[in-house]
């Protein structure tokens, strides 16, 4: 091994446990944000005894190992979701170093990753995206345009913009055609968040992959309801595919080979 493949691997290694302890933290923000609980104070504690976990073991996921995923304290068993979400968060923290370097683009790409994980999963669990995402996240994806290379301010505030009146807009068809509410303001401003951080072209591109994402998703469950004489009985969150297709768009917007329109 030379000299510069073993620094390469040491702040892969930093960059891997770096972005794993922040993924611990998003664990603290999925688990209190819904229960408008602080995300600052009290330290991390047991969900089932509230114990005060200790400083030992609260490394992300060698701990959970460690510990075979049951809480000292009371033996409560600890969800698997917990490491899963470190894992996720150190792994594209790593997947945007190694693509992009340590630059405002991969920055841009990570925080949009962070600030999508957790919505897509309070969504999953309490069929809510938080203001405290949305709103954050849109005031930082307009700021970093400010600085970022591939993407100007007014084309920040053009996703943003363009995103969230396409979206509103099929909110108000879905109200019209089903006579109820077919999708949240949350997803609306959960779009606005994303366009601010990719731009007009890839909005668009975001919904189209949300649609798509989320008819595959579905058709599966809508067979099986249909065979079990329970049609429309399974209601699915959009907030989650609209993370995907965000993600995705984001992704693309940084491939030289995809064919933007114009």
């Amino acid at each position: 091994m030379t000299p510069l493949m073993g620094v390469n691997l040491a702040i892969g290694g930093m960059v891997l446990f770096v972005g794993s302890a922040i993924g611990s933290f998003l664990n603290v923000c999925i688990h209190r944000i819904p229960l408008d609980q602080s995300i600052v104070w009290p330290s991390s504690y047991c969900p089932s005894c509230q114990a005060p976990i200790r400083a030992s073991d609260n490394i992300p996921i060698l701990s959970y190992l460690r510990l075979r995923g049951r809480c000292r304290a009371c033996q409560a068993s600890i969800s698997i979701r917990y490491p899963i979400v470190e894992g996720l968060t150190g792994l594209a923290a790593v997947g945007c170093y190694l693509w992009l370097g340590l630059t405002v683009e991969a920055v841009s790409l990570f925080l949009l990753f962070l600030l999508l994980l957790p919505a897509t999963v309070i969504d999953l669990d309490h069929r809510i995206i938080p203001n405290e995402l949305t709103y954050a996240g849109l005031i930082v994806g307009v700021g970093l345009s400010v600085v970022r290379p591939g993407l100007a301010w007014t084309q920040s505030l053009a996703g943003a913009l363009t995103g969230g009146m396409i979206l509103l807009g099929i909110r108000q068809l879905g109200q019209v055609a089903f006579k109820q509410e077919s999708m949240g303001l949350g997803d609306v401003k959960l779009m606005v968040m994303i366009g601010a951080f990719v731009g007009w072209k890839a909005a668009i591109i975001s919904i189209f992959l949300a649609c798509l994402l989320g008819t595959l998703f579905s058709i599966p469950i809508l067979v099986r309801e249909a065979r079990g004489g329970q049609r429309g009985t399974h209601q699915i969150p959009f907030g989650p595919f609209l993370s995907g297709g965000g993600l995705l768009a984001a992704v693309l917007l940084k491939t030289p080979w995809f064919p933007w329109p114009g």
